[in-house]
């Protein structure tokens, strides 16, 4: 197989690895194991690329990220400010719970995993196509969480796949355009401190 289409197959087989855990990490033991099987193969994967800042990128030049920056902000208060608004929320939260500050550095995690890792492994002319396929990798990982016969709660898993698919290329945009995963990574990061401020359970997480 060719060098240039190697990272590639590598963030295929990466996103096969996450669906796997998510599908597998709610169901109880021994099943469970092939969850965290997955996770660990996956930390392997990632390891094994020696590539200069494949995780964090390299930035084109300050302007640009410090545009991504002020877009990753002001995208990440719009959603922040759509969703409260639609489950009756109040926009400011009121309060701020450990399982907040736990979200955000899940979703700070996720940002290295895929628009830091899986992301840089499409350059050239496929740097395109890896906007669309880390998007279409973030949401059928984040979907799939909730297809497990073991889950019992009542969610539109059609929506989440289309929210984060959306989102997804609002983030790898933004990885794109800056060449880092700083803005992505801030903007994940603001949105889920401030939309899960006020919760304090974990039942997406557990």
């Amino acid at each position: 197989m060719g060098t240039t289409y190697r990272p590639m197959v590598n963030a295929l087989l990466g996103c096969m690895l996450l669906v796997l855990f998510s599908y597998f990490i709610h169901d109880v033991l021994p099943l469970r194991v092939l969850a965290f099987a997955a996770l660990g193969a996956m930390a392997f994967l990632i390891s094994m690329d020696r590539g200069d800042d494949r995780v964090l990128g390299t930035m084109k030049n300050r302007r640009s990220l410090s545009f991504g920056i002020m877009i990753a902000i002001a995208g990440a208060l719009l959603a922040v400010y759509y969703l409260r608004d639609e489950a009756n929320m109040p926009i400011i939260p009121k309060s701020l719970g450990w399982f907040a500050i736990l979200a955000a550095i899940i979703g700070s995690t996720e940002e290295l995993v895929f628009r830091g890792w899986m992301q840089s492994q499409f350059s050239g002319r496929f740097a395109w196509m890896g906007i669309l396929f880390v998007a279409f990798a973030h949401a059928a990982y984040k979907s799939t969480l909730f297809l497990s016969p073991e889950i019992m709660y009542d969610l539109n898993t059609l929506g989440l796949f289309r929210m984060t698919f959306l989102a997804g290329i609002f983030l790898g945009g933004l990885r794109y355009y800056t060449g880092s995963v700083w803005p992505a990574l801030l903007a994940h990061g603001i949105f889920d401190l401030l939309v899960y401020a006020d919760s304090e359970q974990t039942w997406w997480v557990f």
